[in-house]
């Protein structure tokens, strides 16, 4: 009985390790199977790499016909083509595919004058470069005016940027100059520099828009943040306060007018004062100099003196 017992356990423990070895076997065909396909898919991937690589650079990258022939630059009264290839490298024969675009833009940009470049491919043999190119309203200076030297001078756009330029076109030169700029306190963030510098772009801004006035703003010096002083083309010198430039050049306009019908010629005008406006003219027929308040009258402007001179005859008259 008990040698009966012992068999059929031997059976069992041999059917067992037999069970094991199938579902071993079955493991390792399974494997394999799977190792084969993936050496096939690695195969074939990089088989389709090579072969789509030798393609695109047999048709594409070595293709004769897309190699760079033309360059359009849209832009051509600041930069011509030489000029962008010194900048950027590009050079004519250059495969167009093999071109590196982001960093052709890049260099374009460290241009001071050049901003939003976009240089885009037109197939199968042209560059198409277009950016804008900024544009300045003055000149600026960190010296007071009779200090400033011109080789030193930057460029600001009315938003308040500033910029140096390499060969300033010839139209760059009759802009007016704003002196007694903390250029570098504006760079470092200061905001009470850039407010002074901004007052100055404001009354540039409000003179362009206002067709009606004929002064023209040669220079602006920055007097210690609470006015500026213009000098116009004629040598006169007029401090503005800060704010309120329209009414202010009403005024001034107004002054200019008087003095175009009565053949005087101003020296200084300080718009402060809203009215008795102070004004120094030049010298006189006489050979003396003077100054003047001058009040508004209706449309007409009178002088102290005339006011004066009409005081005297009513009281002349009155007597009478």
């Amino acid at each position: 009985m008990n040698k009966k017992r012992q068999q059929i356990r031997k059976n069992l423990i041999l059917e067992v390790r037999a069970r094991e070895k199938i579902q071993q076997r079955e493991r390792v065909r399974k494997f394999i199977g799977i190792a084969q396909i993936l050496v096939f898919l690695i195969g074939a991937f990089f088989s389709s790499y090579f072969s789509v690589k030798f393609l695109f650079k047999k048709f594409f990258f070595q293709n004769s016909d897309y190699n760079l022939e033309k360059i359009e630059i849209r832009s051509e009264r600041y930069l011509d083509v030489k000029q962008f290839q010194e900048i950027t490298g590009v050079k004519l024969g250059e495969n167009l595919f093999s071109l590196d675009l982001d960093f052709a833009e890049k260099e374009l940009e460290k241009v001071s004058e050049i901003k939003d470049v976009k240089i885009s491919k037109e197939l199968p043999n042209k560059l198409v470069v277009d950016f804008e190119i900024r544009k300045p309203v003055a000149w600026i200076s960190n010296k007071r005016l009779e200090e400033t030297n011109s080789e030193l001078l930057l460029l600001v756009e009315a938003d308040g940027n500033i910029f140096e330029s390499r060969v300033p076109p010839t139209d760059y030169y009759g802009l007016p100059v704003i002196c007694s700029v903390e250029v570098d306190k504006i760079r470092d963030g200061d905001l009470m520099a850039k407010k002074d510098l901004q007052e100055a772009l404001d009354l540039l801004g409000t003179k362009m828009f206002c067709p009606w006035s004929t002064f023209e703003i040669m220079a602006i010096e920055i007097r210690g943040g609470y006015a500026l002083e213009v000098i116009g083309k004629e040598g006169v010198r007029v401090l503005f306060a800060k704010g309120n430039y329209i009414e202010q050049l009403s005024r001034l306009q107004k002054l200019l007018d008087y003095c175009k019908d009565t053949g005087r010629k101003m020296e200084y005008v300080n718009l402060f004062p809203s009215r008795n406006t102070a004004v120094r003219f030049l010298l006189s027929s006489s050979g003396n100099e003077h100054g003047e308040a001058i009040e508004e009258k209706g449309n007409q402007f009178v002088t102290a003196n005339e006011k004066n001179k009409d005081l005297q005859n009513t009281k002349r008259i009155t007597k009478e």
